[in-house]
């Protein structure tokens, strides 16, 4: 395969780059794999890491101010506290290491990212929030099966993430960009556990992510659980789920799916906290396909209008996270005004040089 070009300039999140260094941290099995343009940049380099160590110094040791990408399918790392970096570096990881990742894969994404519409992302944001600020409560339907549940989601329990827009200064970001994630335990001990209040029916049907976490894991177990899961590709499942934890007797699953069925009911049968939904996601990135594969990256698909997925499982709490990203899901306001999923609505204009009932 030949060298992927790394456009750093292309990468709207960074802002300007003039005066700034440009680093792409990856490991020792990819170094004649990128080449990089440099562009406005004082420096533009690749550097390389293979252990947890070797990054932290690396780190450490990198000029300022600097934009950094790291691409790390093949070593788990931690980023250094933000009192020991200071403020003047900006963060992009492609998350890659948890699940499964290779060239082609590495060399969409970051086409993805030089295409990334930042402002259509903030709008997006921007109109979620304000209608869901004023909605009593979030309505999911499965366009296809007419699944129902509702998400009762004003609560100061629930932490909001968001990974898009323009990086600060001293700040970091999941790339490509383009997630709005909710989850209900970080305001708790790390012992408690309080669920997502959603209750209903919830259908499973599209592309799954499986990640791992830092305990001891086989590559081999997670891409077993990973081809049984990617069954929801062409079937489904319906779930009860009575807030935040399903019922895990399917309502209903059709044959395609029985391979993805079969798979779950071993994890709730292992890890009782997986019948646990941790997480809902809303993938806003419409620069994108999905690509049928175990990649993390997937998460931020947007479909046309948004996309949901929902997490089971949080590392390192359990030993992997599923995410179920499902394109036929719709997320509607207490008035059922779609938010996420389905068609964009858009207003039709057209530049004119005079009023068109007036003939010439």
């Amino acid at each position: 395969m030949e060298k992927i070009q790394v456009n750093p300039h292309l990468f709207k999140q960074l802002g300007e780059s003039v005066g700034c260094h440009f680093r792409l941290l990856t490991n020792s099995q990819l170094k004649d794999s990128f080449v990089i343009h440099k562009g406005d940049y004082l420096t533009a380099e690749v550097s390389l890491f293979d252990s947890a160590r070797d990054f932290r110094d690396l780190v450490l040791a990198l000029p300022r101010h600097v934009h950094i990408l790291i691409i790390s399918p093949y070593c788990l790392f931690e980023f250094p506290r933000n009192e020991e970096m200071g403020e003047d570096y900006k963060l992009m990881t492609l998350p890659c290491s948890s699940s499964e990742m290779d060239l082609e894969s590495i060399k969409y994404y970051l086409e993805v990212m030089e295409r990334t519409d930042l402002e259509s992302q903030n709008e997006w944001a921007n109109n979620f929030f304000a209608i869901s600020e004023k909605s009593k409560y979030l309505k999911f339907v499965d366009s296809e099966t007419k699944t129902e549940a509702i998400f009762h989601h004003l609560s100061d329990e629930y932490e909001w993430f968001e990974q898009l827009g323009m990086i600060p200064w001293g700040g970091q970001q999941f790339v490509p960009s383009g997630e709005i994630s909710v989850f209900s335990l970080f305001h708790n001990h790390p012992g408690i556990v309080k669920h997502i209040n959603i209750s209903g029916e919830i259908t499973f049907s599209g592309y799954p992510i499986v990640n791992s976490g830092k305990p001891s894991f086989l590559a081999d177990d997670r891409e077993r659980i990973y081809s049984k899961l990617s069954s929801l590709m062409r079937g489904k499942i319906i779930f009860e789920i009575n807030e935040g934890r399903l019922n895990p007797q399917a309502v209903y699953c059709d044959k395609e799916a029985q391979d993805a069925y079969d798979i779950l009911k071993n994890l709730f049968e292992i890890e009782s906290r997986y019948k646990l939904l941790w997480e809902i996601g809303f993938g806003s990135n419409t620069n994108m396909q999905a690509i049928e594969a175990n990649r993390t990256p997937n998460e931020i698909y947007g479909h046309r209008n948004g996309c949901v997925h929902w997490g089971l499982g949080l590392t390192p709490r359990t030993q992997y996270h599923l995410d179920i990203i499902c394109p036929n899901t719709l997320v509607m306001d207490d008035q059922g005004t779609v938010i996420v999923g389905g068609e964009k609505q858009a207003m039709r204009r057209t530049s004119a040089q005079g009023c068109p009932c007036i003939a010439a």
